[in-house]
């Protein structure tokens, strides 16, 4: 398995700005007082701080399976754009 290069929390979007964040969000989240930015549902509990997509900013709160979902589509999306490099012409 090749190695990867592993990237720090702040590297990555989740630094202490992004930490803090969170924990201001967190009492909204348990009193159910958050909508999702994806879904627009309520969020009550665990949720997730959705990064823009330069990771300078936060689009909002969002539930984990919403953002992960999000992740995966805008993945797919960026997949779908590139050709793939075979080995031999078809």
């Amino acid at each position: 398995m090749a190695s990867r290069r592993l990237l720090t929390n702040t590297a990555r979007g989740y630094g202490w700005v992004h930490q803090r964040m969170r924990e201001r969000l967190r009492p909204y989240a348990e009193a159910g007082l958050l909508r999702c930015v994806f879904c627009g549902e309520q969020i009550v509990g665990e949720f997730h701080l959705d990064h823009t997509d330069d990771r300078r900013g936060w689009t909002g709160a969002a539930h984990p399976l919403c953002n992960l979902r999000e992740a995966g589509r805008k993945t797919a999306r960026l997949r779908r754009g590139r050709r793939t490099a075979t080995s031999r012409e078809w």
